[in-house]
C-alpha cells in the first residue's frame, strides 16, 4: 500500500494531495514549489485565505499544545501589483530588523511577541531558497517565541 523507501514515501504523500493551490487564479512555481514545501514539514495544516484569496499555513502540534500561525500566501493587489505577498510570523527581533533593512514591511503583532511582516514572492531559485531559511526560523518560533538567530 505505501512505498517502504523513505523517499518513494515522501513522494507518494506530494502526489496524494493534489495539486499547489492557484494563488489568485494563477499558479506560479516558485510559490507552487513553496506551499509543497510548506506542507511537506511535520505539524503542518493548510487552509483558505481570506475571501478564498490565498492560501494559509499553520502549525498544529497536539502533543506540544500548539496551533500556531506560520506563514500566508494572499493576493495583495495595492501592494504587489497584484501578485502574492507572503505573510510571515517571525519572532519580534527578527521582523523588526526586516522592517528597518527595508526586505520586510510590517503587518502586525501576535500576542506571544511575534511579528508578522510581509515580504514579496520569490523571484528565483535561489530568492526560494532564502524564504524558506526565513520560514524555518518562523516555523521554530511558533513552538518558542524566544527563538532568535545567532547574528
Amino acid at each position: 500500500m505505501f512505498p517502504k523507501h523513505p523517499l518513494g514515501r515522501r513522494r507518494w504523500l506530494r502526489h496524494s494531495r493534489g495539486p499547489a493551490p492557484a494563488i489568485g487564479g494563477r499558479e506560479d512555481g516558485a510559490l507552487a514549489e513553496l506551499c509543497r514545501w510548506g506542507e511537506s514539514q511535520p505539524w503542518v495544516v493548510r487552509t483558505r485565505g481570506r475571501e478564498g484569496r490565498g492560501v494559509r499555513f499553520l502549525v498544529d502540534c497536539p502533543e506540544l499544545s500548539r496551533r500556531e500561525p506560520w506563514f500566508a500566501l494572499e493576493v495583495a493587489d495595492e501592494v504587489l501589483d497584484g501578485k502574492p505577498l507572503v505573510l510571515v510570523a517571525l519572532p519580534s527581533g527578527v521582523g523588526e530588523r526586516g522592517v528597518a533593512l527595508g526586505w520586510a514591511q510590517l503587518v502586525g503583532t501576535l500576542p506571544d511577541g511575534r511579528t508578522i511582516v510581509g515580504v514579496g514572492p520569490p523571484g528565483s531559485p535561489s530568492g526560494l531558497r532564502a524564504l524558506q531559511r526565513l520560514l524555518e526560523l518562523a516555523y521554530s518560533a511558533c513552538f518558542d517565541p524566544t527563538v532568535s538567530p545567532e547574528w
